[in-house]
């Protein structure tokens, strides 16, 4: 009875070929969810109030086919995100202001 063998030698471009293309698909099929909350988009249909009310201020990740297809945060969440985000922003802004200070002209109020 003759044997078979089976080779899995491939080489390391191969391996890296096929490597990337799992990775990309996995991607595809699994994503990270960042939210301790989640609902589906029929539960978020059904009733909006109570998974906002449910969620208690936190982000609520609304999953199609169990991927994360959006966030539901409260408005209070988000305005809050935004202050953040401006925060951060003017931060940048007063840094790089700093570093210029140099280029800086003096300026004397009562020649204005």
């Amino acid at each position: 009875m003759a044997q078979a063998t089976l080779s899995l030698s491939a080489t390391g471009k191969e391996w890296s070929k096929m490597r990337s293309y799992f990775d990309a698909h996995l991607r595809s099929f699994m994503r990270k969810v960042l939210a301790d909350c989640s609902a589906s988009i029929s539960e978020l249909k059904r009733n909006p109030t109570a998974l906002l009310a449910e969620s208690d201020g936190a982000p609520i990740a609304i999953l199609n086919h169990n991927k994360p297809a959006a966030y539901l945060v409260p408005a209070e969440t988000y305005e809050w995100i935004m202050e953040m985000i401006d925060d951060q922003e003017l931060s940048q802004i007063v840094e790089k202001r700093r570093q210029e200070k140099h280029k800086a002209v003096s300026v004397n109020l009562d020649d204005l």
